[in-house]
């Protein structure tokens, strides 16, 4: 779409950039139950369907290889822990990393 867009209009805003991933992002939150993705501090913290992710085996492996940078927050929210990026990026990045499981 965003290549379609470009065709069409020239060059993108990043505000329409930002709009194009945050859907995408949404797509990607609905395949894998993710009901909520919220911005705390910096860090992302992202809530799964009747609190359950699919392959809590593949979580726990992930969360302990991270070295503290993915930590769960109780039983509900995973909580993802990158200071140095944008809100938008790391939300990406953190989906991104959730669907490979």
């Amino acid at each position: 779409m965003e290549m379609e867009l470009t065709d069409r209009f020239g060059k993108i805003p990043e505000e329409v950039n930002n709009l194009l991933e945050i859907s995408h992002l949404k797509i990607l939150a609905k395949e894998i139950s993710i009901t909520k993705i919220e911005s705390r501090n910096g860090d992302i913290l992202i809530e799964f369907k009747n609190n359950k992710f699919a392959d809590v085996d593949a979580l726990l492996k992930m969360v302990f290889a991270s070295k503290g940078k993915i930590k769960l927050d109780g039983e509900r929210v995973l909580f993802i822990n990158h200071k140095k990026k944008p809100k938008l990026d790391l939300a990406i990045e953190s989906i991104n990393t959730l669907t490979l499981l």
